[in-house]
């Protein structure tokens, strides 16, 4: 959850409803999208279904929401490690003196640098509107596309 609009690699400002946070008043939603960030090693890591929530002053990341997505949650000391499917890390976050894990994050903008159309995964990259490679896998994996073979992000 988000109340920075600007955030948003893409918006649907049809999704509406309400949200109520530990017994306060109910605050509307007003849309619902896909976050995009820049990570450190140049990747771009990709958060779906992120809801746009005006009054809210911080952002909110659901480890079940992010779970539910494929990716590892790990709490050990004062350390919380989120890694993708392959087991690569994501992010890694200290605690906070109150209990809270806050990381601050690069929004990024969508972005196709090369296409080599020779190669099979690119080829499919290109097919699907230039989606993202774990967003392919992830078609792959629930078979969301018929006859579209396994793909791997290409260097």
């Amino acid at each position: 959850m988000t109340g920075c609009k600007a955030l948003f690699a893409e918006l649907n400002e049809n999704v509406m409803g309400q949200v109520r946070f530990r017994g306060g008043p109910k605050v509307p939603i007003k849309g619902k999208g896909t976050i995009l960030f820049d990570c450190k090693n140049g990747d771009q890591f990709i958060i779906p279904d992120v809801y746009y929530i005006p009054t809210l002053h911080n952002n909110i990341i659901s480890l079940g929401q992010m779970t539910e997505e494929g990716y590892d949650i790990s709490m050990k000391r004062e350390f919380l490690c989120m890694y993708d499917e392959e087991g690569s890390p994501i992010m890694k976050v200290q605690r906070s003196k109150n209990r809270l894990y806050k990381i601050k994050l690069t929004p990024g903008r969508p972005t196709c640098l090369s296409m080599s159309i020779d190669d099979e995964s690119w080829r499919w990259h290109a097919r699907i509107g230039h989606t993202n490679f774990r967003t392919l896998a992830e078609m792959v994996r629930k078979e969301m596309v018929t006859g579209m073979p396994r793909v791997a992000h290409p260097s």
